[in-house]
């Protein structure tokens, strides 16, 4: 196999593509990708699918370490003769491939998510499906691309709810390396100490996915690298250790129990749209903005234990949950401008999430410092 600089200097145009996939191009970086995956796997016996394999090094050292079957989907013409050797090498039986972008899904065009659907049921027609509590039907293994990470990373947890696209067939395991800016959303800690920093994605992260951080590389061993990313906005210690110039490999995996809100496409929706107002503003403080969507809601958030001195951004997930939980059963709740929210016929949780219902007063939330 060619050595990373005739990889580099032979797919050299891909640096001049704003979005294109990265790729690995080294042997020694592939070894260490592809053993912390075979490691970390659940079921050894389900396939690996993996996004974007490229000059396929990562895929030959996983079949060297044991992988059984692998699914490759690659968008870029010009890596398909490295994958048909593949097939010649180790069977078809063992390795297919297609030609299609993994990464291509957008809410805003349904024509994309059309295509991308039909892609997913055309690739994985052969995977069994699995019961949701069971071991995951497969495991994902790919490059989260900078301009492309949030898209694809707020597709998984959209869908969480609905069981569509990668959640057909239950629970995928993934194994993706994503650039510092998701990774710090992804590794929040209880941030006891540190004020507004749970929002809608942390939060959901937090409550609803099993995260692993596996593997720390810089940013220039994959290709094209990374671009710099000059400063990471609100340092904070909840974020954990973090490297602007690094990429983290992470294991993510859906929960394996679901609870009332999970298990129900309609419930979760409305808790993703609650969870998107409620964290808009986290200087707002908590009563006044929830006795302006649901009045009355006041003394029942005070016997959960809130004050008039909380912040939306002192809110722990499990809380947002329970509180979320505790407004949907009161009396006063029927009528509210949260219920007209909550209850509007948006078709999708972006739509809804973007509507604003914050009525509250600007005296109602405290100053930033």
């Amino acid at each position: 196999m060619p050595h990373s600089s005739s990889l580099s200097e032979k797919h050299a145009s891909l640096k001049e593509k704003q979005g294109s996939p990265s790729y690995v191009f080294s042997d020694n970086v592939a070894a260490k990708i592809a053993a912390k995956v075979i490691e970390n796997r659940t079921n050894p016996s389900t396939p690996i699918i993996e996004y974007n394999p490229g000059p396929a090094l990562l895929t030959r050292k996983l079949f060297k370490l044991g992988a059984r079957q692998i699914i490759g989907i690659e968008r870029k013409k010009e890596f398909l003769p490295y994958l048909k050797n593949v097939q010649e090498t180790f069977g078809r039986d063992k390795f297919v491939f297609y030609n299609w972008d993994p990464f291509m899904g957008n809410l805003t065009d349904m024509r994309k998510m059309d295509k991308l659907h039909q892609n997913e049921m055309k690739s994985f027609h052969n995977i069994k499906s699995q019961q949701w509590a069971n071991d995951p039907y497969a495991s994902i293994v790919g490059i989260l691309n900078p301009l492309k990470s949030q898209v694809f990373l707020n597709l998984l947890q959209i869908f969480l709810g609905s069981k569509e696209s990668l959640y057909s067939y239950g629970r995928p395991e993934m194994f993706l390396l994503v650039p510092v800016k998701n990774y710090r959303l992804m590794i929040v800690k209880d941030p006891t100490q540190e004020l507004w920093t749970y929002g809608r994605v942390s939060s959901i992260w937090n409550l609803f996915f099993d995260i692993e951080t596996l593997l720390e590389i810089h940013k220039s061993d994959v290709f094209p690298p990374f671009p710099a990313k000059r400063h990471l906005r609100c340092e904070s210690k909840a974020f954990g250790t973090v490297n602007k110039d690094s990429l983290y490999l992470v294991k993510i995996i859906p929960k394996k129990y679901l609870n009332p809100v999970t298990n129900c496409s309609e419930e979760y929706s409305r808790f993703f749209t609650f969870l998107s107002q409620i964290t808009k503003n986290k200087s707002h403080r908590l009563i006044p903005k929830l006795e302006s969507w649901i009045p009355g809601s006041g003394l029942h958030l005070i016997r959960m234990g809130f004050n008039m001195l909380h912040v939306t951004g002192d809110i722990l997930p499990h809380k947002y949950l329970e509180m979320y939980q505790e407004l949907r059963n009161l009396p006063e709740f029927k009528g509210s401008s949260l219920d007209a929210i909550l209850f509007s016929p948006s078709t999708d949780n972006e739509s809804r999430s973007s509507k604003n219902i914050d009525q509250a007063n600007q005296t109602d939330h405290l100053p930033l410092d």
